[in-house]
């Protein structure tokens, strides 16, 4: 590395983890600049639909890729979502694959995944958001913490203080992500309890199910009103499918919430200060349990606080990957 500054391409963006990433290097200003490059949207919702609008979008990102490169020269491209990978290699410079998620996940047996697991051989390093995909990428993924934004999601003084007492399901009502199990358990709370509000973000296939258990649905928010709603929340529940902790969950603990999740034995090395639930049985205990102990919520809301500004804020991410950066380009 010399003393001129250093530019990455960012290629595409998942849940807003490249644009934190990006205002992660840019406040350690360590001589590196980002250029980011938006591809096409999927035009529609279903699954089936997607599929058949990859080539397209797979199409845009080799081309609009391929013309970025030529003009500004980086010295990393850093690609979002795995999908797209057979589409934009080779750039002729040190490229980053980074996994999210349904990208790669059980995808290895299908013929996109296989074209998507030929073109990670040929990328010069693959990332994955959470430690659970490194059995979807082969033996050359790096987990990289999904970094969070801690001075916005953080902790407002008394904001679950009063009012009526509140659980939040901020997870998508999906098969993958547990959501008949978490159906159930919010039918089981609220039938224990009448001072108890459960809420849950419109977006999932089980809605209708979780409006006739009593669930209040809310509008999809944008992610600086997301803070105040977690603040709100006196318990958050998590995904109960994959086992890992998602955006959502992270985002939950920066704002030092007690957050009920699952969590796949053994794939953390540290301990991760959350209530653990595998059934819908065991989400209705945690949270009525936390509900009536709230010293004890408080204690595992810092504590999941603290873990977040260790592992995962953005400025600690950044400077891992960064270093990452380094040792290709």
């Amino acid at each position: 590395m010399t003393g001129t500054e250093h530019e990455a391409l960012m290629i595409g963006d998942i849940a807003a983890v490249g644009a934190t990433l990006a205002e992660g290097i840019i406040g350690l200003r360590r001589r590196w600049s980002v250029r980011h490059i938006d591809l096409p949207q999927p035009t529609r919702t279903s699954g089936l639909a997607k599929w058949f609008e990859l080539p397209r979008r797979g199409y845009a990102a080799h081309r609009l890729t391929r013309a970025a490169v030529a003009v500004h020269r980086p010295d990393v491209v850093h690609l979002h979502w795995a999908r797209f990978a057979p589409f934009v290699e080779p750039t002729g410079c040190p490229t980053v694959v980074h996994a999210h998620g349904s990208d790669v996940r059980g995808r290895s047996n299908s013929l996109s995944g296989r074209l998507v697991r030929r073109a990670l051989d040929h990328a010069d390093l693959v990332l994955v958001s959470t430690p659970d995909l490194l059995d979807d990428v082969g033996l050359r993924g790096v987990y990289l913490p999904n970094p969070i934004d801690t001075n916005l999601f953080a902790p407002r003084q008394g904001a679950s203080s009063g009012g009526q007492r509140t659980v939040l399901l901020f997870a998508q009502l999906s098969v993958v992500k547990g959501g008949p199990m978490l159906v159930e358990a919010a039918r089981a709370i609220l039938a224990c309890s009448s001072e108890v509000r459960v809420c849950a973000i419109r977006g999932g296939m089980h809605d209708a199910d979780a409006a006739a258990a009593g669930v209040e649905l809310i509008p999809r928010l944008p992610r600086h009103q997301l803070a105040r709603l977690l603040n709100e929340a006196h318990v958050v529940v998590g995904q109960l499918g994959l086992g890992s902790l998602g955006l959502s969950e992270l985002e939950a603990m920066a704002c030092a919430r007690p957050v009920v999740t699952y969590l796949k034995p053994g794939l953390y090395g540290h301990g991760v200060p959350i209530a653990t639930a595998a059934t819908a049985e065991e989400v209705t205990e945690q949270c009525l349990r936390l509900l009536d102990e709230p010293s004890e919520a408080s204690d595992m809301g810092q504590r999941a606080r603290a873990y977040v500004l260790t592992h995962h804020d953005k400025l600690v991410v950044a400077s891992r990957l960064l270093d990452m950066y380094e040792r290709i380009s």
